[in-house]
């Protein structure tokens, strides 16, 4: 099934859903809107491609019966408020025949592009609303809207494909696994280090608890994919051997910090 088609199917908030705010024509979407700002953001891609679509604050849940979900075994993931997960803009249509949809998170910060490339590797995995069209779907942040005009005239060009796209985007962010690796370590050490200060801040600390949780998942995911999906290290660290391969990768999943669920909710 084509990624139009897929997205067409998904219900909003106006047929009574709790999967989606909006989903239907960007000139519709434009006509109600209140949030002024993302109006002003998107409507130069109204104006040049009037004939697009729209899904808005989509949310989605994390999958227990893939595989790669199960060997990440953060269990705590599954606690998380039913379709806790959301993207904030996913932008579809098709463009000299070729259907796409454009995956935009919310925020513009490196940690933003990383924590969407996390929940695009959920959409696109085994079993997933876009498994059987993962290339035609793209990720970005809001960081990234205002050329989003520019990617769209590219879809004209009978060489672009989605794959070498995306890297680019990547290169923008991280210079290969280990540069990635040590970022989202970072990260998810800072996090750790503040969670006790930040449910202080707060009157109800399940907003920091799933937070965190939602946050170390996706960092987990994107490191186990990021590191089975290279061929250079299967060859290079494993000798292509994918059990050592896979093996390997598990192990930096493990080494991502992170506080336990149970531990979060007895803080002081």
């Amino acid at each position: 099934m084509a990624v139009v088609e897929i997205l067409k199917e998904i219900e909003d908030s106006r047929k009574g859903s709790n999967q989606a705010i909006f989903n239907g024509y960007l000139e519709d979407f434009l006509n109600v809107t209140e949030n002024q700002a993302l109006k002003e953001k998107l409507q130069p891609i109204h104006d040049a491609y009037p004939q697009l679509m729209i899904c808005t604050e989509y949310r989605f849940n994390v999958n227990k019966k893939t595989i790669s979900n199960q060997i990440i075994r953060y269990k705590d993931v599954f606690k998380l408020p039913y379709n806790y997960f959301d993207v904030s803009v996913i932008l579809y249509g098709a463009i000299e025949d070729k259907e796409f949809g454009i995956i935009i998170a919310d925020g513009e910060r490196k940690i933003d592009y990383f924590l969407a490339k996390g929940m695009y590797y959920l959409l696109t995995e085994q079993y997933a609303v876009f498994e059987e069209c993962r290339n035609e779907i793209i990720v970005m942040t809001y960081a990234h809207i205002d050329g989003i005009v520019e990617t769209l005239n590219s879809f004209a060009q009978p060489n672009f494909r989605v794959g070498p796209f995306q890297r680019k985007l990547d290169r923008q962010y991280y210079n290969g696994f280990y540069d990635l690796q040590s970022y989202l370590m970072e990260f998810s050490q800072e996090l750790h280090d503040t969670t006790a200060e930040d449910i202080q801040k707060v009157n109800d600390r399940s907003v920091v608890i799933f937070r965190n949780i939602a946050t170390w998942f996706l960092f987990k995911k994107l490191i186990y994919v990021q590191y089975m999906s290279n061929r250079d290290l299967l060859r290079e660290e494993s000798q292509g051997d994918s059990k050592a391969h896979r093996t390997k990768a598990k192990e930096f999943v493990d080494q991502v910090p992170y506080i336990p669920f149970s531990e979060m909710w007895r803080m002081k």
